[in-house]
């Protein structure tokens, strides 16, 4: 039974009840029925009192109907109490009804999801407050068809969705577009209670701010795409292994490879032999550590070239922060490596030159004039060592009548205030003896803010020169007071006085000359601390103009000591190979800048000779050096020795422009060339065959030159006696 038969049941039941309480106490008031009493009647007359068989009937039956009605009030009181319970119970279903009533319409006016009911006609039954923003729907909404609705969205396709949900149960779910807002539509079948389908339930969820984020997001990624793809640098992603996933074009450029065929190698493949197991090791600890990591390394490329990369690798973690994979950002540092290097090698070039600069005295100091450096020239001309002068004021070089009357104070006031001082004054050695120094100092600035850093101090000793003036002036009063006595004499000494005067001019200017460019040069440099490129041609210069400086210098004193028959000798067993290999090394740059092949066939058994090391590399120097002077770019010049008796011979030919007949007999003479286009073309002042043969001459050998003629090449042949160095 229901609960609302069971309602219609109860007045009856509660009716029974009220019998009960009629017969309380356990007598029933029973009315006969009509039909009873006319059997009574008919039974026992009226006014004739029953029998007693007619009075046991009746109490039995009166019994028996009082039983009949115990058992109807039991039956009563039992229904009556279930229908209490059944009352208890649909109470709490009415109650618990409500509550579902309730929590679902707090459910529809609190949720952010707008959603839209619609029956199977496709007209809106009900939909949620969010809707009703979403919208802009109300109460008179309510039985519109689904077209009124669908009208506000960019998208038509709903009323087609909703169709297709219908015939197939089938749920269905797109974004569409609503003005400036992005909805995420989902189509599900509406059931009714009885799992009957009542239509279509449309659910709206705004998903604009995701979607500009993915909108975001994908430029983001695109942006990135275009920037990896285009950028200078290499870019390189491998999983947590070392093997490449993806490369951008610039690193498939640097290791040589094409970008597909990067695809799943390994990276430390790509990396020089020496060095995978390190960068694997490297690679390996930055994955287990998740500490990035930045190295140097060499790629090898598939023809066998290598190149210098400098990489900035790291992990790439998911959102938990677990590392997935590894990124790695490689630049191409081959031509950085390039200048370290070339900037290496200048840096000890000038070290060397600097270092060997024995002609020349080079200290550097600070503004307090402290020594810094101390160059090989400085030792030698002054007598101090390294040793005694660093961190010590360089004013112990000056006199003490220069240091009592300021002078050094003087002199880097001016180098401060004006870059640079001459510095022509007497100086004192360390034994006390003096010479007359002749140089500049010149004041150190800071690259970056040109603020002076120290001073630089380069002299050399000119106290010959200066005695030489001396000297000559006092030759020419002497001179003049002969020309008095003498005309003969005075023509005489006219002429000695006019060679004396040219050498002395061509020593001055050959000797002063080079010392411009290498003071600027050196003024520059040590502007710079880093020595960047920009300064390398400066160096170059410095290169150049010091070793023509040190070759004129030598030059002209051997000349001198040539013509005064002082040219000194220290003999000892000598080598000759190793002379003639020494020499070709010092050539070498000469012959490496005209492209020009040098062979050597050193063919002697013997070939120790009783002689001066440094005398004989000199005297094939200049021969070399003449020969390479003298020979077009791409030419050839051929060494040879053999032992001709009991001498060596050492021959020098050469391709070159070959030496004129009348040439041959003045070409060992000094400052002696062929003609003045010699001098125009290839400059030099003519001493070094002079000097090479007045050298081979003091050893006892001799010194030929042989030529075709013009563009016929030259020979220069060297004969030197073999045997024992004098003891000494």
């Amino acid at each position: 039974m229901d609960p609302s038969e069971k309602q219609r049941a109860a007045p009856g039941a509660n009716d029974a009840g009220r019998g009960d309480n009629a017969a309380e106490g356990g007598r029933a008031r029973v009315e006969p029925s009509p039909d009873r009493r006319t059997k009574q009647g008919n039974a026992a007359p009226q006014g004739r009192k029953p029998g007693n068989e007619e009075l046991r009937a009746m109490n039995e039956k009166l019994r028996s109907a009082t039983g009949e009605l115990e058992t109807s009030r039991e039956e009563l009181q039992s229904i009556n109490e279930e229908l209490t319970t059944v009352n208890v119970e649909l109470k709490g279903k009415v109650e618990e009804l409500a509550r579902a009533n309730g929590d679902r319409q707090n459910l529809l006016d609190w949720t952010a999801i707008a959603a839209v009911f619609l029956d199977r006609s496709l007209r809106i039954r009900m939909f949620t407050p969010s809707a009703v923003e979403l919208f802009d729907l109300n109460e008179g909404d309510v039985g519109r068809p689904l077209g009124d609705l669908a009208g506000r969205l960019d998208d038509d396709r709903v009323i087609d969705d909703a169709r297709a949900v219908l015939d197939r149960l089938v749920p269905i779910e797109r974004e569409v577009r609503s003005g400036e807002r992005w909805l995420l539509a989902r189509l599900l079948p509406y059931r009714s209670s009885e799992d009957g389908i009542a239509g279509v339930v449309l659910t709206f969820l705004d998903i604009t701010v995701r979607r500009n984020a993915e909108d975001a997001l994908r430029e983001s990624e695109t942006h990135f795409r275009t920037i990896v793809s285009q950028a200078a640098a290499g870019v390189v992603h491998t999983d947590l292994q070392g093997r490449i996933t993806s490369v951008n074009a610039r690193f498939a450029q640097i290791v040589g490879r094409s970008a597909d065929g990067l695809q799943g190698m390994s990276v430390f493949d790509l990396v020089v032999p020496a060095e995978r197991e390190h960068d694997a090791e490297a690679f390996r600890r930055m994955v287990q550590t998740g500490q990035p990591f930045e190295a140097e390394k060499r790629y090898q490329r598939p023809d066998g070239s290598t190149m210098w990369a400098s990489a900035a690798v790291t992990t790439a973690l998911d959102a938990a922060g677990v590392a997935t994979a590894v990124i790695g950002i490689v630049l191409d540092i081959s031509q950085s490596k390039r200048g370290q290097q070339s900037l290496a090698e200048s840096e000890e070039q000038l070290r060397l030159v600097v270092e060997n600069a024995r002609e020349y005295a080079i200290v550097s100091m600070d503004l307090d004039r402290r020594v810094r450096s101390w160059n090989i020239g400085a030792q030698e001309l002054t007598g101090y060592t390294e040793e005694d002068v660093m961190g010590r004021p360089a004013d112990v070089i000056f006199t003490e009548e220069d240091r009592a009357d300021g002078a050094p104070e003087r002199e880097s006031r001016g180098a401060l205030r004006d870059g640079r001082a001459a510095d022509e004054r007497w100086h004192r050695r360390k034994d006390g003896s003096r010479f007359w120094g002749s140089g500049v100092m010149m004041a150190m600035h800071a690259k970056e803010t040109d603020e002076p850093i120290g001073l630089v101090k380069i002299f050399r000793d000119q106290t010959h020169l200066r005695s030489a003036a001396e000297a000559l002036e006092t030759s020419r009063a002497e001179l003049v007071q002969a020309l008095v006595d003498n005309r003969r004499a005075r023509a005489e000494a006219e002429a000695a006085n006019h060679a004396k005067d040219r050498f002395l001019a061509i020593l001055s200017h050959e000797l002063r000359t080079p010392l411009t460019p290498v003071v600027m040069a050196l003024h520059a440099l040590e502007r710079s601390i880093d020595l960047p490129n920009s300064v390398r041609s400066t160096i170059e210069l410095i290169r150049r103009n010091v070793k023509a400086e040190l070759t004129l210098i030598d030059d002209l004193l051997d000349v001198t000591r040539i013509s005064s028959g002082k040219l000194e000798m220290a003999l000892e067993e000598t080598d000759m190979h190793e002379v003639i290999r020494a020499a070709a090394g010092v050539c070498e740059t000469d012959f490496a800048a005209k492209r020009q092949r040098l062979s050597l066939s050193l063919k002697a058994g013997r070939h120790v000779v009783p002689g001066d090391p440094a005398r004989l590399q000199q005297v094939v120097w200049n021969v070399l050096k003449n020969a390479s002077k003298f020979t077009p770019n791409e030419g050839e010049v051929r060494v040879a020795t053999r032992n001709v008796g009991e001498s060596l011979v050492l021959v020098v030919a050469d391709n070159g422009i070959g030496i004129s007949g009348e040439a041959l007999a003045l070409i060992f003479d000094a400052f002696a060339q062929e003609g003045q286009w010699v001098t125009s073309e290839f400059g030099g002042l003519g001493l070094g065959l002079a000097i090479a043969k007045a050298t081979v001459d003091a050893h006892q050998g001799t010194l030929v030159a042989g030529s075709g003629g013009r563009d016929q090449g030259a020979t220069f042949t060297i004969t030197l006696p073999l045997g024992r160095a004098p003891s000494s």
